[in-house]
């Protein structure tokens, strides 16, 4: 008996293996993947030296906070109307205006640099303009992935594509770090080429032909379809409201890094580097773990909205380098598991004709809901200092994801027939 028991577990290990890379059986996704790869180091990259540039500009908390929340502003204004174009065209061609569009801008950002002439509006109007790019971007490549994978391999190239970019995320900022010492506009330059190979990749994919939209309305209206469907929808309301208290109070905290790295903490850039690359650390093998999964829970869901609140409200009151490294792990590790979760619980939930629309919320609710929280960590910073506006913040945190895992569960549990909230 017991050598029938133990025979089918390398079997098992191997097939639990096979379903953490499954999305890589499909040829469209392997060159998507590779080129998101490249893409994402270099978008670290910029995204670690912009605000250290601001900073050394202008050494201002509340000055980071209102970068930060131009960088995507746009989502919160136009996420929906993005999402309703992309139901409208080919994402591909979509992807690839917008991925050209943000090579342009990395482009002129590294020439500012490079000839000494950048001033902070040149950096804030980069920074508006890329929002306004990812505005359409983000929810072009969500809703592109299915069309790469189908349903069944949804969860795992969503959870790849977390791990592709927080694989990013640990390599971006620790070539940063040595990079800036260098020379900061090698940063951005390096950003703008490694654009070529997502693009490369598009370009090289075999796709369907595509079916034009059988939409005459006007976007306007395309958007108010989307929002009814929504609000017909408790569970997707929901998701959207976890994810927009983790835009607005979880992820606050990253805007005020360069505060923490040189005041609190003391670091030269190579520091500074490593501490994003810890986020990027705990993301990455978050990812991994959960990569064979097939449909999250809302266990999963509100467990670690908690244990991210727990670890950012450490993270605030970290005096030594180490611990807040450690702290910084867990936080990625909570965080991608977080938004990966949400994001499948969203696919899987849409029919495909309000993919776009739906995930151009979810863009409103993630990237758009990121300004408040830019601006109040910023004006919290500037009036308490960076350490008690990261504390109010992870307790906000806190308290919203326990209300609504409250709403949820008094909801499911409300007597047949009765009626809605």
């Amino acid at each position: 008996m017991h050598s029938e028991q133990e025979t089918p577990q390398p079997a098992a290990r191997r097939r639990s293996f096979r379903n953490t890379f499954s999305a890589f059986r499909h040829r469209n996704y392997r060159l998507f993947f590779i080129g998101q790869l490249i893409s994402v180091i270099g978008t670290w990259m910029q995204m670690l030296a912009q605000p250290w540039l601001v900073y050394q500009l202008m050494p201002s908390a509340l000055l980071l906070g209102i970068i930060g929340a131009l960088g995507t502003l746009p989502s919160l204004l136009l996420g929906a109307f993005g999402g309703a174009l992309v139901d409208r065209l080919p994402k591909r061609t979509v992807i690839v205006c917008t991925q050209s569009t943000s090579m342009t801008l990395a482009f002129i950002l590294a020439a500012l640099v490079h000839w000494h002439v950048v001033q902070v509006w040149h950096v804030a109007l980069v920074a508006l303009c890329g929002g306004i790019v990812m505005a359409i971007d983000m929810p072009a490549r969500q809703a592109f992935v299915v069309e790469m994978v189908g349903k069944d391999d949804l969860m795992n190239a969503i959870a790849l594509n977390s791990s592709c970019f927080n694989l990013g995320r640990i390599l971006g900022p620790t070539a940063a770090g040595l990079v800036m010492v260098v020379g900061m506009d090698w940063c951005f330059f390096i950003n703008g080429l490694s654009f070529i190979a997502v693009i490369a990749g598009l370009l090289l994919m075999r796709l369907p032909k595509w079916t034009p939209s059988e939409m005459h309305d006007s976007i306007l209206r395309n958007v108010q379809e989307g929002i009814a469907y929504v609000r017909t929808q408790r569970d997707i309301q929901v998701v959207l409201g976890l994810i927009a208290s983790v835009a607005i109070f979880g992820f606050s905290y990253q805007v005020l890094m360069p505060v923490f790295a040189r005041d609190i903490l003391q670091v030269d850039p190579r520091g500074y580097g490593l501490m994003a690359s810890a986020n990027g650390i705990g993301a990455l093998a978050a990812a991994l773990i959960i990569a064979s999964r097939r449909r999250p829970s809302r266990r999963l869901l509100f467990g670690t909205a908690f244990a991210l609140a727990t670890a950012i409200y450490g993270f605030s009151l970290s005096q030594t380098f180490i611990l807040s490294i450690a702290l910084l792990i867990c936080i990625g590790g909570c965080g991608m598991t977080l938004i990966a979760s949400c994001n499948t619980s969203l696919q899987l939930a849409v029919p495909d004709e309000m993919r776009g629309r739906v995930m151009g919320l979810y863009a409103l609710s993630f990237a758009g809901m990121g300004p408040l929280g830019s601006l109040q960590a910023g004006a919290l910073a500037h009036a308490l200092g960076a350490p008690w506006a990261v504390c109010i913040s992870a307790c906000a945190c806190a308290v919203v994801a326990f209300t609504l895992a409250v709403l949820v569960r008094s909801h499911h549990r409300r007597p047949q027939g009765s009626p809605a909230a």
